[in-house]
């Protein structure tokens, strides 16, 4: 199982809409597919599952805690596609959060080797995942590292405003910080552009200096600004089942086929 940490330290960015969709768009085209909110606002939970799946227990609070194995808080994601569409090729399975989560962090403060607890929860699912895609919290925690020292690569989604590349700049040092001390196979597998209005020249502006100062790890698909993305939250869905025919539905499946292009050539 290929694992990757969906991370900014910056909110508002569309992180978790993209690790949500991104997700959704995998199990579509075939993969099984593990996501896993590490953040305790429980957004992804919430977009994959609707609130009564992300209030289900046990969840990642459980896991890291040692209460519950990771299996056990394992939820099935079922609507991930559109009915039109036809079902899923794959399967989208998620590991909730909730605000229970934030106490996890106090209550594993003291117990050596912390920040690998995750990882070693993960490396004994047996259900033969393909792909794990985390939802790490817009700020550097202990959840946050955590996931980094789990991940084999990180999904960096950036905001196309000028404030992007010096938000990268500071996550960058904390990504150099983990790989020296906790995890040297980490890796920056693609930074995605997001929020994206093609009507704004800063915006062209933006994206073209990430892709100045980092070649060849941006992707090309850029996530458009889209109400429905937002809207979709809100109905528990990821974008393909909200809306199949918005521009964020085309966007994140353009994604999805960068990703798994980018996968083979890595």
């Amino acid at each position: 199982m290929s694992i990757y940490a969906v991370a900014i330290q910056k909110g508002g960015v569309g992180k978790t809409a993209t690790a949500a969709n991104l997700a959704a768009g995998l199990a579509i085209a075939g993969r099984r597919v593990l996501a896993v909110d590490a953040d305790p606002q429980g957004h992804l939970s919430q977009h994959l599952l609707g609130r009564e799946g992300a209030a289900a227990r046990p969840s990642l609070y459980e896991v890291i805690t040692g209460k519950a194995k990771a299996e056990e808080a394992v939820k099935l994601a079922e609507r991930i596609q559109s009915p039109y569409l036809g079902p899923a090729r794959g399967a989208l399975a998620v590991i909730p959060a909730n605000r229970d989560l934030a106490a996890a962090e106090l209550e594993i403060a003291d117990i050596p080797g912390r920040e690998r607890i995750l990882a070693g929860a993960l490396a004994h699912l047996d259900a033969g995942y393909d792909t794990c895609l985390i939802d790490c919290p817009p700020s550097l925690t202990l959840l946050t590292i955590g996931a980094l020292t789990a991940a084999d690569g990180i999904i960096i989604p950036a905001q196309c405003e000028p404030l992007a590349l010096y938000s990268l700049g500071l996550f960058m040092e904390t990504l150099d910080r983990v790989k020296r001390n906790l995890n040297p196979r980490l890796k920056i597998f693609g930074i995605v552009g997001t929020r994206f209005d093609c009507r704004r020249r800063v915006n062209h502006e933006v994206i073209e200096k990430l892709r100045e100062h980092f070649p060849g790890q941006v992707f090309k698909t850029v996530i458009r600004e889209n109400v429905s993305i937002a809207e979709a939250v809100g109905h528990g869905r990821p974008i393909f089942a909200y809306r199949a025919g918005s521009y964020g539905a085309a966007d994140y499946e353009a994604l999805t086929r960068e990703f798994m292009k980018r996968e083979k050539t890595k």
